[in-house]
């Protein structure tokens, strides 16, 4: 039994004077790099900092090759600046190509510690450290092992640490003082900061010589930033119990910290199990979903999700998330003003089809008209066929009138318009188009007689009538029921109808045509004013009637709606701006 235990206190005592030897070299290298403060501001390159650093690297640990890398600020590349042996220099490129490829280099910059990684052939062990400041990350440290790492003890790792802590500190004091000689006009101020810096840093060196003063820090830094970020910050644990929120997760979920943290994750956004499980170790895409808070209103946030790994504790998964609400309002906004500009585009194309056509459907009426006139002179006027041919003879003429305005469809135009009472033009059109309506169904007419009165022409008004009342007329060819035509005075006030139509509130004249046909297929609806779209097919496919009325309505400041109950029927409203007195 005491043979046993001289050999445990032999191994302690071993064991103590090693970590005693350390603390000396620790010291030792401490006071080595305070006293090369004092004349850093002389150097011209920072080639003599890693000779320093690669000598004391030497005596803690055995490399075959070395190399320093310093990151480039304006490109944040990693560039070799010291390598050894130079003849290496390719191999060790290609090495660290692959070092970065695979994540070995962020893991080292974000862990802070040795990290260690086998070559390509797996034929050499690689050593890895990064050299950061409290500023920002200046470089890397890459060397080859002499021999594997297991058998190099814990507290080399620890004084390779402290050493790499001090040549980053030390690049970082070279390239202010070299700042400091490039800008004579601040020479005097810059002067002291470096003096301030470096009695900081040596405060800095004493004050943190233990890890968990180090930890301690880092956390403080990373809680204030946290705490004041703009976005939604969350850690949960693996089975998604909330752990942590910052302030902007608490205002915005609107729960207090012991409601919060007494709930999971999955209660306060949706589908978060699914994203989750989208990959097991990296998430590398952003994720639209929606937050529940308190008050149950459900808000759009953009996440990103990253796993933290912390050895000897839990892993946990880090949530960031941004309200995106005014994001996807523009984005709709966007949506919406490319569809009006869509329309307006095919409305255009509708003028040049028009101005094509207007000219043989002239020749055309001219014909009909100059044979309806020699056929009426040679009838007595009390003759039957004479009235058909009176009728024919006005359609005529007020088809001549359509042709001539035929080329402004779809354009801007405020031309001849003036003050009309829109009622006579109804009656008018009607019964030009009763004789078209098939039997089985009767026409209907509502009418304000105290007169409806807008600004427009006669024609443009009877060409929205005849296309609506034509539009209910086919869909009831096959069926029995009843076409309503209805004009009347209203006043529009209310906000929701008026941003639904893109009015302004004020008085208006509504025309309704409706009827109890088939009605309108939901995903046909949206486009039932788009040029040259049709569901009729032969003869009748124009495509170009509810355009030139939708074109014609737009002109003239007011708007055209439909609504449609699939089987039930279907009903258009037009409302134009009412003509005062």
């Amino acid at each position: 039994m005491n043979k046993i235990d001289n050999i445990d206190f032999e191994k302690r005592l071993e064991y103590l004077e090693k970590t005693n030897l350390f603390k000396m070299m620790a010291l030792d290298l401490t006071k080595e790099f305070g006293e090369f403060h004092s004349s850093i501001n002389k150097l011209e390159d920072p080639g003599i900092i890693f000779e320093k650093s690669l000598n004391r690297i030497k005596q803690i640990i055995e490399f075959k090759k070395t190399t320093f890398l310093l990151v480039d600020e304006t490109t944040s590349e990693f560039k070799i600046a010291v390598c050894e042996p130079q003849a290496d220099r390719t191999m060790i490129e290609k090495e660290i190509e692959i070092l970065i490829d695979d994540g070995t280099f962020s893991r080292a910059i974000r862990e802070k510690k040795p990290i260690t990684a086998y070559s390509k052939d797996f034929k050499h062990q690689m050593l890895l450290h990064v050299l950061s400041t409290v500023s920002r990350v200046r470089g890397m440290f890459v060397g080859v092992l002499e021999k594997n790492s297991k058998h190099i003890q814990e507290a080399s790792f620890e004084l390779f640490s402290i050493l790499m802590a001090h040549c980053a500190n030390t690049l970082e004091s070279f390239e202010l003082y070299y700042r400091l000689r490039e800008s004579n006009r601040h020479l005097e101020e810059k002067v002291r900061q470096l003096s301030i810096s470096e009695s900081c840093l040596k405060d800095e060196i004493v004050e943190h010589k233990k890890t968990e003063k180090q930890l301690k820090l880092s956390e403080e830094q990373y809680r204030l930033l946290a705490e004041t970020a703009n976005e939604l910050i969350f850690m949960v644990s693996k089975d998604g119990t909330i752990k942590y929120a910052n302030e902007s997760g608490l205002c915005t979920s609107g729960y207090s910290n012991r409601l919060l943290y007494e709930m999971n994750i999955k209660d306060i956004i949706n589908d978060i199990d699914s994203i989750l499980n989208d990959d097991d170790e990296r998430f590398s895409n952003a994720y639209v979903t929606f937050l529940k808070t308190q008050s149950t209103e459900t808000l759009p946030i953009e996440i990103n999700i990253a796993k933290v790994i912390r050895p000897g504790s839990e892993h946990q998964i880090l949530i960031v998330g941004r309200d995106v609400s005014e994001r996807i309002r523009s984005e709709q906004e966007n949506r919406f003003l490319e569809e009006k500009l869509w329309q307006a585009q095919k409305y255009e194309s509708i003028g040049l089809l028009a101005s094509g056509i207007a000219h043989d459907f002239n020749n055309i009426l001219s014909i009909i008209m100059s044979f309806t006139s020699l056929s009426l002179s040679e009838l007595p006027e009390e003759s039957d066929v004479y009235k058909h041919l009176t009728k024919v003879s006005t359609a005529s003429k007020r088809a001549v009138t359509l042709a001539r305005k035929l080329y402004t469809i779809g354009k801007k135009d405020e031309h001849k318009k003036e003050r009309i009472n829109i009622l006579p033009i109804i009656h008018e059109t009607i019964d030009l188009l009763r004789s078209s309506i098939p039997r089985k169904v009767k026409l209907e007419m509502q009418i304000d007689d105290t007169g409806l009165f807008v600004i427009a022409e006669e024609t443009r008004i009877q060409q929205i009538l005849m296309n609506l009342i034509t539009n209910a007329i086919h869909a009831m060819a096959q069926s029995v029921g009843k076409i309503q035509v209805s004009g009347t005075k209203i006043e529009i006030v209310e906000k929701k109808l008026l941003d639904k139509l893109d009015l302004v509130s004020g008085h208006y004249i509504q025309l309704i045509v409706s009827d109890n046909g088939p009605g309108i297929e939901p995903e046909v609806i949206k486009r039932v004013f788009d040029p040259y779209f049709s569901t009729k097919d032969g003869k009748d496919n124009s495509g170009l009637g509810l355009a030139v009325a939708h074109g014609i309505v737009t002109n003239y400041l007011g708007a055209i709606n439909v609504e449609s109950d699939y089987g039930e029927g279907t009903t258009f409203c037009v409302y134009l701006p009412e003509a005062q007195p």
